[in-house]
């Protein structure tokens, strides 16, 4: 008899040691004033008098506007 009331304590105390920390993890704090946005990006290159520039155009999908534009050296460009 002792042996059952052991084995039914381990296993509560298991699902307890399982189940606690899912709901735990399933918990999340969410911003709704967070809008990542959808981006696209286009580059193209030109060919200057010594360089060669990378011109970087950062675009919101959603509106069309263009949110930023760069104009790189290819030797300072990230590759």
């Amino acid at each position: 008899m002792k042996t059952k009331d052991n084995l039914l304590k381990g296993i509560i105390i298991g699902i307890g040691v399982v189940i606690i920390p899912l709901i735990l993890m399933g918990t999340t704090l969410s911003n709704t004033n967070y809008d990542p946005g959808n981006y696209q990006i286009s580059t193209t290159g030109d060919i200057g008098e010594h360089n060669l520039y990378v011109y970087e155009t950062i675009i919101d999908t959603r509106d069309g506007k263009v949110i930023s534009r760069k104009r790189i050296r290819d030797s300072r460009y990230v590759k």
